[in-house]
């Protein structure tokens, strides 16, 4: 708080210094600009955690070369003396720099952790020897879709519920599914139905399935303007792949237990077994931050554009248990990547937004891509301790189609121990080492 009132009150005196001094326009483009690097650089809450000043600092040295950029294009425009608000620029990383310095130094911001929520979930407490659970589970066991109307001859609807509307038509889905969490004892069974996408659009006519699609995965997946969406379409007539689906009751605490499909529709069978997650910012609008570990075991949040259906996320132990990783690291034929989202893992386009946090100093322009924390586990503990000590990048070493994952390892593990050594010499060369790869045709997955 200190820091902040500090830099805000040294940006206000600078701000009418320049004024008095400059003149309107001189004062003008010294806050347009000051305020674009404040609102994409995270000046107000520098990443502490970060331990090593360089990686403190780095943010700010890149901020003084947006602002320099940004008053040397307003210059074609606005008449102003421009080596004058170099030099005013200049003064403001000298006091930004002092500033980050003298805390980090008398203040001990080391200590300070990323602060986000790595939102484990939990398992329950079952009791295997429940008559009321045995008798539901050898139902469950041997459930089809001609005897599923049995249900009512189970009495005990504490330990399975069959919730009869299409998750298509509830209106606000994750509220729904908590209220029959509630409902449930521990290791209690509910059973849902679904529409899929693939049902919802099978044999629909091209003008029909581009509307939907249209409706149901851009403009709902706005912010704001998806609650607008379910309210004028009163929450009916969703379009859900079964990825989605699945996510969202692992989402709410259950995992599935048996899945019967026909032509038109999907049951499926869910048990409570698990605490539901308080993840508030689950994958799900087009633009998603997911949490990644970071510098010294920090989980921190990276902005991409969503190549996956929305709650993939809560899928990956599953498709890990059940999928082999390919050469390149990757889950071998991965369910739940969108068409959408291959074209634009193909062309790094879903890592574009990434910009924004080489911005405000999460992650730096070459080293490992920081990793969720269940692929993150899949590493040896000696790598993992060399990663701790390493921001994450962007572009990261490219590897070859014939990579395995033991050799991505080894890759990554020699650029770290490299750049533990020698950090800006060894970035240039995989940076450039990358940019040849990429010119020679390799493409990301």
């Amino acid at each position: 708080m200190i820091y902040k009132v500090l830099y805000i009150v040294f940006l206000i005196a600078l701000s009418l210094y320049t004024y008095n001094a400059f003149g309107v326009n001189f004062f003008a483009i010294f806050i347009i600009c000051s305020l674009i690097t404040i609102l994409f650089n995270n000046k107000l809450s520098p990443n502490w955690y970060q331990k090593k000043i360089k990686y403190i600092v780095n943010p700010f040295l890149l901020s003084f070369c947006i602002n320099v950029f940004f008053s040397l294009i307003l210059n074609l425009f606005v008449d102003y003396d421009f080596k004058t608000m170099f030099l005013v620029f200049v003064l403001k990383l000298m006091f930004e720099i002092f500033l980050i310095y003298f805390f980090k130094t008398f203040f001990n911001k080391e200590t300070k952790s990323a602060g986000i929520n790595t939102y484990v979930q939990y398992a329950l407490d079952i009791n295997p020897n429940n008559d009321e659970l045995i008798k539901n589970s050898e139902f469950i066991s041997n459930l089809n879709e001609q005897n599923l109307n049995e249900i009512g001859q189970l009495t005990n609807n504490n330990y399975l519920i069959y919730h009869k509307p299409l998750i298509n038509d509830w209106y606000i889905i994750n509220q729904e599914f908590e209220n029959l969490y509630k409902q449930l004892e521990n290791g209690g069974f509910l059973i849902v139905k679904y529409r899929s996408r693939e049902q919802d659009l099978q044999n629909k006519v091209f003008v029909f399935t581009l509307y939907k699609i249209g409706l149901h995965e851009f403009l709902a997946k706005i912010p704001h303007i998806s609650n607008l969406f379910n309210f004028f379409t009163r929450g009916k007539n969703k379009l859900l792949s079964s990825i989605e689906v699945k996510g969202r009751s692992y989402y709410n605490g259950f995992k599935m237990i048996k899945e019967i499909s026909n032509s038109s529709d999907n049951i499926l069978v869910l048990q409570k077994d698990k605490t539901p997650s308080n993840n508030p910012n689950p994958s799900f609008f087009l633009f998603t931050k997911l949490n990644r570990v970071s510098l010294h075991g920090n989980i921190v949040k990276i902005l991409k554009i969503r190549s996956m259906y929305p709650y993939s996320e809560f899928l990956q132990k599953e498709i890990y248990e059940s999928n082999s990783l390919d050469n390149n690291g990757k889950f071998l034929n991965d369910p739940r990547i969108t068409t959408f989202g291959k074209f634009i893992r193909k062309y790094w386009i879903d890592e574009v937004p990434q910009i924004f946090e080489l911005l405000n100093g999460k992650i730096k322009l070459v080293g490992i891509r920081a990793m969720s924390q269940h692929f993150f586990s899949l590493y040896s503990e000696d790598y993992k301790e060399l990663y701790y000590n390493t921001k994450p990048g962007i572009i990261s070493p490219i590897f070859s189609d014939d990579s395995n994952f033991g050799e991505i390892e080894k890759i990554e593990k020699q650029y770290l121990l490299e750049y533990q050594k020698k950090p800006y010499i060894t970035d240039f060369k995989y940076f450039w080492l990358t940019v040849k790869s990429i010119f020679n045709g390799v493409r990301s997955k």
